[in-house]
């Protein structure tokens, strides 16, 4: 134990060196018949360059291209690249510079293909990348096929399926108005609004159903139920509310089972302008017309 104390102390006495009184110089030699003044800024200067190139250039050399912001109608739909699987919309995705084929793909619609031209920036691409955003829409040439299919798929889920709480049924009436909405005006697009939305808002028996119905119901608005022109959003409130109010001649209760759903200041508009109104004479309505139609089966008389 006392050695490896002697041996430490040792270490400790020789680890300092007096350096009073001692001077030290270092001179550089010339290189290349240049001072050391010259070379030692060309040195710096070099260094300097390097790192800027490294920075600011260099990145735009190894990837010259754009960041491509990729949207489209309907959303979550495919997007190739020259062929390859980029991802789903929305989407940003780094395309090298040059012409590329986009494609979009939705099931039920057709691909919408095109020939793209991506610019570059090779100078300050790492701190300012160029940006490109592109909007590509499918459209499907059977909108009454797609809502009857996604109908089909709707009733099934009210009738056979029970989802755990907190996991989400799909939205499969929102899809299939997304598709339809995109369609290009045609016989049977306002007939597939009614085919999708009448028998689906009916049979909706789950609050996520019930919102999957009615974002569907708001995309016919907006599309004027087929009539190949955009509502405003005013106008789109009012219209779904006239359909449901249509629809309720048959099924009573069906517009206030949704009204909730609409926003505070939607419902302001639709009592505004005489809807609940409008929808009390129709519920009258059919309450006359059932009272009138179990009289007539038991007493075999009508009322008039």
């Amino acid at each position: 134990m006392d050695i490896i104390k002697k041996l430490i102390q040792r270490w400790k006495d020789h680890r300092h060196v007096d350096l009073e009184g001692q001077n030290f110089s270092v001179e550089l030699k010339p290189f290349l018949g240049m001072k050391p003044a010259l070379y030692l800024r060309l040195i710096f200067s070099f260094a300097v360059v390097l790192i800027l190139f490294l920075i600011l250039i260099l990145p735009g050399i190894r990837k010259n291209g754009s960041m491509v912001n990729v949207s489209s109608t309907p959303d979550h739909s495919a997007v190739y690249i020259d062929g390859d699987y980029a991802g789903m919309t929305p989407l940003e995705v780094f395309v090298p510079k040059g012409t590329h084929r986009f494609r979009l793909q939705y099931t039920g619609c057709t691909d919408n293909i095109s020939e793209l031209k991506i610019g570059g920036r090779i100078f300050f691409s790492r701190l300012f990348p160029r940006k490109k955003r592109i909007e590509l829409n499918c459209t499907t040439e059977k909108p009454l096929e797609t809502a009857q299919k996604a109908a089909e798929r709707f009733r099934e889920l009210t009738f056979y399926h029970s989802f755990e709480e907190g996991t989400r049924p799909p939205q499969l009436l929102t899809r299939a108005a997304e598709k339809i909405a995109v369609t290009a005006v045609g016989i049977g697009r306002h007939s597939a609004w009614e085919k999708l939305l009448s028998p689906a808002l009916i049979l909706a028996n789950t609050s996520d159903l019930k919102e999957d119905a009615f974002e569907a119901l708001r995309l016919a608005a907006e599309d004027s139920f087929g009539s190949g022109e955009a509502a405003t959003p005013e106008e789109a409130t009012l219209l779904a509310s006239d359909f449901l109010i249509d629809q309720s001649r048959a099924t009573p209760g069906l517009f206030f089972r949704y009204i909730l759903l609409f926003s505070p200041e939607e419902r302001k508009l639709i009592r505004e302008s005489g809807l609940y109104k409008r929808y009390t004479e129709a519920l009258i309505q059919y309450c006359r017309t059932d009272a009138s139609d179990r009289f007539g089966k038991e007493t075999g008389r009508t009322i008039s």
